[in-house]
């Protein structure tokens, strides 16, 4: 009897996960059904911006931005960024990028790195790994505020403007069945990497306001929008692998139930069958 109760308590478990499972995936697959009609046109908007700006800049051989082109190559003050979720419940999401994070980063004697967490996971990790000092940390990161987390992180960088480089650690969201870990370097912009037949303009652009004004203003749009690329694709690479994490653990709370289900019914008849004999032998002692 003590074994059909356990068996029954543990069905009883497995079916509450199992619902909760079902629910997050469907909550999941909402969601990035919804951000993946923003990825097409924030892609687009990033791309042209892009465009833009080092088409300009290429045209402005005078102008000189010490937060996008830093003249320090010994990268000595080095910002780097780590982006995770805020939840759980996402598989190897966030232990993926870590790892990778911990493989990839390298810090010489001279130099004195700054960091920026995004997500809860991410501000722990900092901690354990005695991570310092931590410029800012935003710990409930998610697709209403990331927005929010861009304005914050653009004007905190402009307000320092002393790093020799920023470096993303985040997910990049390859297809809907592949996140991968990726090390992106923000700054400095290398000008004499990008293929002028892709940015470069037919003419030379006539600007009516002040040259310097212009690319000053284009020059923190274009890295704000880079970083909101960035954030956005974790975003969307965390839905897709809680999608994908769910309806692996539904699918196994399925078979497990399966299992246990026998299980019990086995149990079951074998208490039923022994107490039908009992019963039948009591019988016997009477007739």
């Amino acid at each position: 009897m003590s074994q059909l109760i356990q068996l029954r308590r543990k069905i009883k478990s497995i079916k509450t996960t199992q619902k909760i499972t079902y629910a997050m995936r469907l909550i999941s697959m909402s969601l990035y059904s919804r951000h993946e009609k923003t990825n097409v046109p924030l892609t687009h908007y990033s791309e042209q911006l892009a465009r833009t700006f080092l088409s300009l800049s290429h045209h402005s051989p005078g102008w000189n931005n010490e937060l996008l082109f830093p003249k320090d190559t010994l990268d000595s003050t080095p910002l780097i960024i780590i982006v995770t979720s805020s939840k759980g419940l996402c598989g190897g999401f966030n232990s993926n990028l870590l790892k990778y994070f911990k493989q990839n980063v390298f810090f010489e004697e001279h130099q004195t790195p700054t960091f920026i967490t995004i997500g809860l996971r991410a501000f722990n990790f900092a901690k354990q790994q005695k991570l310092h000092p931590i410029l800012n940390h935003y710990n409930d990161f998610n697709s209403r505020n990331f927005n929010a987390i861009t304005d914050a992180i653009v004007k905190l960088i402009s307000n320092k403007e002393n790093f020799s480089s920023i470096t993303f650690y985040s997910n990049f969201f390859k297809s809907f069945f592949v996140q991968r870990p990726k090390k992106t370097l923000i700054t400095p912009v290398k000008k004499d990497l990008v293929e002028l037949s892709d940015y470069e303009m037919d003419d030379e652009p006539i600007l009516e306001q002040n040259q310097i004004e212009i690319m000053d203003f284009l020059a923190i749009r274009f890295l704000r929008s880079k970083i909101l690329q960035i954030l956005f694709q974790s975003i969307l690479s965390e839905q897709a692998a809680r999608f994908l994490a769910m309806d692996n653990a539904t699918t196994n709370a399925n078979k497990f139930l399966e299992k246990l289900t026998l299980q019990y019914n086995k149990a079951r008849q074998s208490l039923i069958t022994k107490e039908l004999s009992e019963l039948s032998a009591s019988f016997g002692k009477f007739s």
